[in-house]
């Protein structure tokens, strides 16, 4: 009798277990293609400040093997490299930027002379802004090759305000917003989770997150045309390539808190497209486009993988997002070069 008791009672907690994590998985069942599991990437709180300008060079590593031919017929063109732009540029999210950042694969693959001025935050003002005071200007007027990845920020940069929020992080008071994210959510009971859940969908739907967004798309698009042209006003003879926008949560699918609204991941879809349809509408200022959005959503490119177990939001390329961008390049210069 007693067994059967001790039976009966395993059984009682082995249930309310079981539905404990069903529960949790109702509210957080996150689909997304088998993860590359990677380290969180700092993001600190000097993202949206002015941070020192001072050159990153990229070390030179073990060549990539590329079709011979390829090679020799850009390396007659490109000798001097530019990298302008974010954290994508600077390589944040990597175990080693020398060796899998996309400027340093262009680099080492090409043996050219290269300056990576990528910074953690940098947004399409911010690049605007440096240019115009004199930074980057004599790297760029020597280069035959320059690249830029900006923009993005404009519109994560309001994202990462409201998670940090609804996951009760002070973004102005941490130095790594996405491990204390982490961090926060992993410490959390079940119902507190179903909490910051709730509250990260309802401040991202909220009125004024869609003002924000707006007005954040609207500088974007005043910005990015002058942008261009004061970099071609510089050097109007160098290859100038633009990285397309992508969504870091297009793989995400959270639960609905309310059947009026589109899905978390198509919501912030919307935002990413306008970007990209104002990049593809504006090539004629003089740049080709690494068309990268579609590959990304394909294949494991970034650092995110949420599951019960795991909350990295960290939105960079990994080491196979970043060979996608390469190649995308590759291509590119390999079609002027004919």
């Amino acid at each position: 009798m007693k067994k059967i008791k001790i039976v009966f009672i395993f059984l009682i907690i082995l249930l309310v277990l079981s539905l404990s994590y069903l529960c949790y998985r109702l509210f957080l069942e996150i689909s997304y293609k088998d993860s590359f599991n990677q380290n969180v990437s700092t993001i600190s709180t000097s993202n949206n400040k002015l941070q020192n300008n001072e050159k990153t060079n990229i070390n030179k590593t073990k060549q990539i093997n590329i079709d011979d031919s390829k090679i020799k017929k850009i390396q007659n063109k490109i000798k001097n490299y530019t990298a302008l732009g974010d954290s994508i540029t600077l390589g944040t999210g990597l175990e080693n930027i020398d060796t899998e950042a996309y400027p340093s694969l262009l680099t080492n693959t090409f043996n050219i002379e290269s300056t990576n001025y990528g910074i953690d935050g940098m947004n399409s003002s911010w690049l605007l802004y440096n240019i115009k005071h004199g930074d980057y200007v004599d790297s760029i007027k020597d280069a035959d090759l320059i690249t830029i990845s900006v923009g993005s920020n404009d519109i994560l940069w309001i994202f990462y305000q409201i998670i940090a929020d609804a996951f009760n992080v002070d973004i102005n008071n941490c130095d790594n917003l996405i491990q204390s994210i982490s961090e926060n959510f992993a410490e959390a009971n079940i119902t507190e989770k179903i909490k910051m859940i709730k509250k990260l969908y309802e401040n991202t739907y909220s009125d004024k997150t869609k003002k924000d967004l707006k007005d954040a798309i609207e500088n974007y698009k005043k910005t990015w045309p002058e942008l261009v042209k004061t970099i071609k006003n510089i050097n109007p003879k160098g290859e100038l390539i633009v990285i397309e926008y992508y969504n870091p949560y297009h793989n995400i699918v959270l639960p609905f808190f309310n059947t009026n609204s589109i899905s978390f991941n198509k919501y912030l879809d919307s935002y990413v497209d306008e970007l990209n349809n104002f990049l593809y509408e504006n090539n004629n200022l003089g740049y080709d486009i690494a068309y990268i959005k579609d590959d990304f959503y394909k294949s494991d490119s970034t650092n995110v993988h949420i599951s019960p177990f795991n909350f990295s939001l960290d939105p960079h390329p990994n080491k196979n997002g970043h060979h996608i961008i390469y190649e995308k390049i590759i291509n590119l210069l390999n079609e002027k070069s004919k």
